[in-house]
C-alpha cells in the first residue's frame, strides 16, 4: 500500500495524541488484565493472546505480528453516508483478518459526554478522540457489521483497533457494532429513550442499543452505557 503526502500527515497528528500518562500507567498496571499486556519472544503465542510482538521477537524484522506499533493502517478515507452523517470508507480492498485502523485519542479517566469515547475493557480509562485527526472517530454502527473492534497490547500498554472480519471491497463503508447497553425498567421505557439504528441490513435489531434489565430508577430516565469487550 502507498501512502500520499496527505495520509502521512494523518498518522503523525493521530499518533502525537497517542500518550499515556503517568497515572494512566499505574492504572494498566494494577489492573486484573495488566499481567496479560506482557509479550513473550513466541510470535505465535502473542499473536493467539492479542499482543503484538517486541524488536526482539523470534521474527525479527520479518515478524507479521507488528502491525499496530508501525502504523499499517489500510486506507481510509471520510465521506458522507445517505442517512448517518459521516462515515468512513475503505479505499483499497482488505482481506478478512486484516488490521484496519486503531482508534486514537486523549486518554481520560472517566466517560465523556460524547458517543466517541471507548472504555477500555477492566480499566477506568477511556479514549476520547473528539478533538484528534483520528479517522476511525467516524465509524458508524451496523447490526451486520465487516469489522470488529479487538482490544491488543503493545508496548503492555492497551490499544483498541478494527479488523475486518470479512473481505471488504474499495469503496465500501466500513462498520461495527457498537455494542451499547441501555439501561430500562420495561421495553415502553427502552424503546422511548433507545437510539434508532440506520444501518437498515437484513437483520437490523431497530435500535443501537441492547436493552439491559434495571430495577426501580427515575422515571424517564434512560442511562446508555459502552459494553466493555
Amino acid at each position: 500500500m502507498k501512502w500520499n503526502f496527505f495520509h502521512l500527515l494523518t498518522l503523525i497528528k493521530v499518533y502525537n495524541n497517542l500518550k499515556f500518562p503517568v497515572k494512566a500507567k499505574q492504572i494498566v498496571s494494577n489492573s486484573k488484565g495488566g499481567k496479560s499486556l506482557v509479550t513473550t519472544p513466541d510470535c505465535t503465542e502473542n499473536l493467539h493472546t492479542l499482543v503484538e510482538c517486541e524488536k526482539d521477537c523470534k521474527g525479527g524484522m520479518n515478524c507479521p505480528n507488528k502491525r499496530i506499533q508501525t502504523g499499517l493502517w489500510k486506507k481510509v478515507e471520510t465521506k458522507e453516508t445517505q442517512g448517518s452523517g459521516n462515515g468512513l470508507f475503505a479505499m483499497e480492498d482488505v482481506k478478512k483478518g486484516d488490521y484496519i485502523i486503531e482508534d486514537v485519542g486523549r486518554i481520560v479517566y472517566k466517560e465523556q459526554d460524547n458517543v466517541n469515547g471507548m472504555r477500555i475493557s477492566g480499566m477506568d480509562l477511556w479514549i476520547d478522540p473528539t478533538s484528534t485527526g483520528c479517522p476511525a472517530k467516524y465509524m458508524n454502527h451496523s447490526c451486520e457489521p465487516n469489522c470488529n473492534l479487538e482490544q491488543w497490547a503493545v508496548d503492555g500498554l492497551p490499544r483498541m483497533c478494527f479488523f475486518a472480519i470479512e473481505d471488504i471491497k474499495s469503496g465500501e463503508e466500513l462498520t461495527f457494532d457498537y455494542n451499547w447497553e441501555l439501561k430500562a425498567v420495561n421495553n415502553d421505557m427502552f424503546v422511548k429513550s433507545a437510539m434508532k439504528c440506520k444501518c437498515e441490513k437484513p437483520k437490523c435489531r431497530t435500535y443501537i442499543e441492547r436493552m439491559k434489565m434495571q430495577g426501580m430508577r427515575q422515571r424517564g430516565q434512560g442511562l446508555r452505557e459502552c459494553k466493555s469487550l
